[in-house]
């Protein structure tokens, strides 16, 4: 009974710290104040929207010389919502008396409920003069709302070019959100080959304006060059109405590993897997998996067993009002020269799509 308890426990910590461990904002030294020096205000969690919970520390030292006493209030993180409302939380330390030379830890948690700016800072009350300063060091971070979107997808699509010799197939699956890419400019040739997969998504925009996206892909592949005067590169795009983005991602294994881990995953994927003989054939076993769950499974365990990767792809665009079509995918660029060619081989999963109002 007593171990579980104990693994129940590591389990909970490990999702806070987890939670928590992205520092959005910090300052290592506010000042003095009240014979206190202010140090360390931290805020963090994994966003700045609406419906995440933020947690907010500070430390204090008194270098006063001598005692300082607490009152009933305490020291705490003050904090208005977007409306002014009073949401000040974190209360600790109350009626205690800091020695001299000594530092306390104050922190506390908070739910970001509303949309727009809300304000942080370092507060006590003190015994003998009462409150601290009023937004002292305050720290304004402004809460956008965001809409997360995950398969199915309303569908997708890809093209290849190939100038010269060389090869390129693509594969996607709308209900999942996969995307195979496997292309190859061989040596002694003279070309470029291009192959782009993107996932299309409809949706809503409130207003018009500025709308940040930010686009989570999870995936194992490679690229290679043989010989000299070669390129191979792979880029996450979008595309909304006429506007066209693209953004270079760190390929990952080479070539010849990126073939054995993909054909792993399959096998990770379903137990038949173990047919595939090539990459191309495990490609195609993944890509006709049906639902999102048993795929995000086995990107996940690429990611922990496989040396997998996980790529945040984050753009903007300028909106407009009302329901609007954006296509979010992935491109491998392959060249060959006389003196030298290029592989890329891909498999991945576009596993959500977050809008930020």
């Amino acid at each position: 009974m007593r171990s579980k308890l104990i693994f129940v426990l590591i389990f909970f910590i490990s999702l806070l710290s987890d939670g928590f461990s992205r520092d959005i904002y910090y300052r290592k030294s506010l000042g003095k104040q009240n014979g206190l020096k202010i140090y360390n205000f931290r805020i963090q969690g994994k966003e700045f929207t609406v419906g995440s919970i933020v947690a907010v520390s500070f430390q204090l030292k008194n270098i006063s010389g001598k005692k300082i006493r607490f009152g009933k209030y305490g020291v705490f993180v003050g904090c208005r919502d977007p409306e002014g409302k009073n949401r000040d939380f974190g209360h600790s330390f109350r009626n205690y008396t800091l020695k001299k030379g000594k530092s306390i830890t104050v922190s506390g948690q908070i739910k970001i409920d509303k949309p727009g700016e809300w304000i942080f800072w370092p507060a006590f009350y003190k015994s003998d003069k009462g409150w601290s300063l009023y937004k002292w060091r305050a720290v304004k971070l402004k809460a956008r709302r965001v809409l997360v979107i995950k398969p199915p997808y309303l569908n997708c699509d890809g093209w290849k070019q190939i100038k010269g010799i060389g090869k390129a197939k693509y594969l996607c699956n709308s209900d999942t959100g996969f995307i195979g890419i496997m292309m190859g400019a061989d040596p002694g040739t003279i070309g470029g080959i291009a192959t782009e997969v993107k996932h299309y998504i409809n949706v809503y925009f409130p207003r018009t304006g500025k709308i940040k996206i930010k686009a989570i892909f999870e995936y194992v592949g490679g690229a290679k060059t043989v010989g000299y005067g070669a390129f191979a590169g792979l880029q996450a795009v979008s595309k909304y109405k006429k506007h066209y983005k693209r953004k270079d991602i760190e390929p990952g294994l080479n070539y010849e590993i990126a073939a054995e881990k993909i054909i792993d995953v399959a096998l990770l994927a379903v137990p038949e897997g173990e047919t595939a003989k090539t990459a191309w054939q495990a490609l195609k076993i993944l890509d006709e998996i049906k639902t999102y769950y048993d795929i995000a499974m086995a990107f996940n365990d690429a990611l922990n067993k496989l040396h997998g990767r996980r790529y945040t792809y984050s753009f903007t665009v300028k909106g407009k009002k009302g329901y609007q079509i954006i296509g979010i995918g992935l491109r491998g660029n392959c060249s060959a020269v006389l003196s030298g060619g290029s592989y890329v081989i891909v498999g991945a999963l576009l596993k959500e799509i977050k809008i930020y109002y």
